[in-house]
């Protein structure tokens, strides 16, 4: 299908072709602090935004801290003096620069005359970008990890510069814009401007300006259309799904009558009243519920509807844009839309969002998956976003750290039409994976850069030259085992398919011993011992603390990975449950609340798998509870609470579950969880579980899962929520029996 080519607009016409350049001319240095005195004047425009007074802050105190002088701020420019112009000063304005093509991020930094230094953006974000590139290139600061103790500043009693003569024509000084030009790290959003996390990645030049995500429950909110334009909503199993507020489970019939007209209407609206927004989301909600049957299945073996998805899409862009030309949007290429669609062609104001854990990247038929699946969407849309699965220390219990595999991907990305980049982290203030996010950032600003440069330049300045050494070993080692050992493992070979690698498994542990924990341990222990300034020794005793943290929730898994507690051991018993059912047969419907009191059960729509009390094939009597896992949802869930009277206890979970003709592909097991007192869970990484694949289950024949947990210590009060579950199987019956839930010492535990 051929789609109308439009004129780009000005603020985001180096989409399609960026270059980072950096073009520096000779000229007098100019000095801003004389032996602890500041010899040079801010100045801002009158009418400064959040972005420059957030840069000008930042300019200030770094100075500050480096030098002991305070620059002051001024908004008039005065002959005979060292002047700092951060953005359209009225000086700056007279200069009449060009700077249409910096983008929104891109910027300058030049000296028009002597005595006077330009930072300008082509919008007041690079403006603020402009001075963070400052202080890096010509204070040293380095913003290594989140928080004070992360931020290198060197001390210094004199500051000079010299940035290099420009005009407005030759474009001389310092030229910088991104190769990727919307770069957005889950972690910052939702989190206060002024929390650490925030900030540092700010400072990293973390800008979102492609908006992508889940929106269209949002366009088409049920509670004003539910009643207006029932049929806006799909049908699921023959009943019209009426979602709440809050729900995402559903996606709009696209080809429903007015529902282009509606869409374009709402979305007009928005533009209207928030002009100054450059793209608005067309994202589908976290959900696979089209209400329409698939055409095809799609490369990831879900149902495929971009041609329905797509199709709509363009219909809605190309409505909008008659009355605001200038726009352009974001989606997902996720879950049904994976792939590109094959009739309908993709609108080229619309940006697609390709959904893939690109860690996958590990093993090279992967990658080469990813690779030619770039290419394919490349081919329908000229401007490509990648959306990534970054996941680290909040949800993997050890440093998931993997920086020259992220150059490598990035690097084809950009030579791939990739100008957008989403990922989801979520840190933890533990930060265990040192220079990951920092290597990361500046990849996205440049993916040519040098990362063994980049991680030498973190490992020396955060602990000094000495404890450099076995810093850069202990990151060394985790970049091995990620790269090396765990693509070799069942965990890693049922993942790499799906759209993300599932943290709450814990079979990228399988390849981790008790000797690897030993030796890193010592590198740590090295680390601490060699760090020589104050500071230096205060960022080890961090890292080493954040290295405690991974071994205590990783060392006793690692200990007893192949051992169970054997009945007769006598430990403290919780519950011994071989599922006698009721006198009658209790059948139940897939959104049943209860399988058999107190447990629950559930599965995620529009699933119909069959939960069921089995009367003949238990296997210590002839009850257990069973699954016919055909027309299942994604996962499959039975599960039971109870409080933990033991918290600082080692717990152990025996389970029994037996597997019949399920598609090999499927992965089913035994998991352990931690809830607060007001039932929120547990970080993911505190998750234990015994998952397989049922390829490796024996046809038919019962299987006992042995899973050891141990809550972290001062969680305070918990509930444990014990499960069985079956994810992604698509046929087949599982059954599950005889869970024995115990307080243990882990001298009970023997070799199985």
């Amino acid at each position: 299908m051929h789609l109308s080519h439009l004129k780009l607009p000005a603020i985001l016409s180096f989409m399609i072709s960026l270059t980072a350049c950096l073009s520096v001319k000779a000229a007098d240095e100019m000095t801003l602090v004389s032996e602890g005195k500041p010899t040079a004047v801010i100045i801002t425009p009158a009418d400064e935004g959040e972005h420059i007074r957030r840069g000008v802050a930042e300019l200030i105190a770094c100075v500050e801290k480096s030098s002991g002088a305070k620059l002051t701020v001024e908004q008039a420019s005065q002959p005979g003096r060292t002047e700092i112009h951060i953005g359209a000063t009225s000086y700056v304005q007279s200069l009449k620069l060009s700077l249409q093509d910096l983008g929104v991020d891109g910027f300058r930094i030049f000296s028009p005359a002597p005595g006077r230094i330009v930072l300008i953006g082509g919008a007041d974000s690079g403006t603020e970008m402009a001075v963070y590139d400052f202080l890096e290139r010509f204070v040293g600061v380095r913003w290594l990890f989140p928080g004070e103790l992360g931020t290198h500043v060197p001390a210094t009693k004199n500051i000079s510069i010299s940035v290099g003569e420009a005009d407005s024509k030759d474009g001389g000084g310092i030229t910088s814009r991104p190769k990727i030009i919307s770069r957005t790290i889950s972690t910052v959003y939702g989190s206060d401007p002024g929390e650490p996390v925030f900030m540092w990645l700010k400072r990293h030049r973390n800008h979102w300006t492609i908006s992508h995500h889940h929106n269209l429950d949002k366009l088409f909110p049920s509670k004003k259309y539910l009643a207006s334009h029932p049929d806006f909503f799909p049908m699921v199993n023959g009943k019209r799904v009426e979602p709440d507020a809050d729900s995402q489970n559903w996606q709009p019939m696209f080809d429903a009558p007015g529902i282009v007209d509606e869409a374009v209407k709402n979305i007009n609206a928005y533009f209207d009243e928030n002009p100054r927004t450059t793209s608005y989301s067309l994202g589908v909600n976290d959900g696979n519920n089209f209400g329409v049957p698939p055409r095809r299945v799609n490369s990831i073996g879900l149902a495929d509807y971009s041609d329905y998805y797509f199709g709509f899409c363009n219909k809605v862009i190309a409505g909008v844009l008659k009355t605001h030309p200038d726009k352009w949007f974001g989606c997902l290429a996720y879950v049904g839309i994976t792939d590109p669609p094959l009739e309908t062609g993709v609108h080229e104001r619309l940006v697609p969002y390709i959904c893939i854990d690109r860690y996958g990247w590990a093993n090279e038929a992967d990658a080469q998956r990813d690779r030619e699946r770039t290419i394919n969407w490349h081919k329908a849309a000229p401007v490509l976003g990648w959306y990534d699965y970054i996941y680290g220390d909040d949800h993997y219990r050890v440093p998931r750290f993997y920086p020259h595999l992220m150059a490598k991907y990035l690097r084809f990305g950009a030579d791939q039409g990739v100008k957008a980049y989403y990922a989801e982290y979520y840190g933890a203030q533990a930060w265990i994976e040192g220079p990951k996010m920092y290597v990361l950032m500046k990849l996205l600003w440049d993916p040519t850069a040098d990362v063994d440069a980049m991680l030498e330049e973190w490992y020396r300045l955060s602990v000094g030259d000495k404890a450099a050494v076995p810093l850069q070993k202990y990151y060394q080692f985790w970049e091995d085992y990620w790269l090396k050992r765990v693509p070799e493992t069942d965990w890693f070979k049922q993942y790499a398919k799906r759209q993300y690698f599932d943290f709450d498994h814990l079979g990228y542990l399988d390849p981790l011993t008790e000797d690897d924990l030993t030796a890193c341990g010592k590198l740590m222990d090295q680390v601490v011992a060699l760090a020589e300034t104050p500071e230096q020794k205060q960022r080890a005793q961090f890292m080493s603390k954040g290295f405690d943290e991974v071994r205590s929730n990783v060392d006793y898994h690692v200990r007893l990975r192949d051992k169970t507690v054997a009945k007769n051991a006598a430990p403290s018993l919780i519950v011994d449950e071989s599922f006698v059912p009721p006198s009658s047969l209790d059948v139940h419907s897939p959104d049943a609340a209860k399988v058999a009191s107190p447990w629950g059960a559930w599965q995620n729509e529009p699933g119909t798998a069959k939960l069921y009390w089995d009367h003949k094939h238990g296997q210590t009597d002839s009850h257990c509870v069973a699954v016919d896992a055909e027309g299942a949802g994604t996962s499959v869930v039975i599960y039971r609470d109870f409080p933990v009277e033991h918290p600082r206890s080692l717990h152990h979970l025996s389970a029994a579950v037996q597997v019949n003709d399920v598609n090999p592909d499927a992965y089913i097991g035994a998991e352990v969880r931690w809830t607060r007192k007001d039932g929120k869970y547990l970080a993911r990484k505190y998750t234990c579980n015994a998952f397989r694949s049922a390829a490796t289950y024996p046809n038919g024949k019962w299987v006992t899962l042995n899973v050891f947990a141990k809550p972290p210590a001062d969680a305070g009060e918990l509930t444990m929520n014990v499960r069985w579950a079956a994810v992604y199987s698509k046929k087949g019956t599982i059954r599950f029996d005889d869970l024995r839930l115990s307080v243990v010492d882990e001298k009970q535990a023997k070799p199985k």
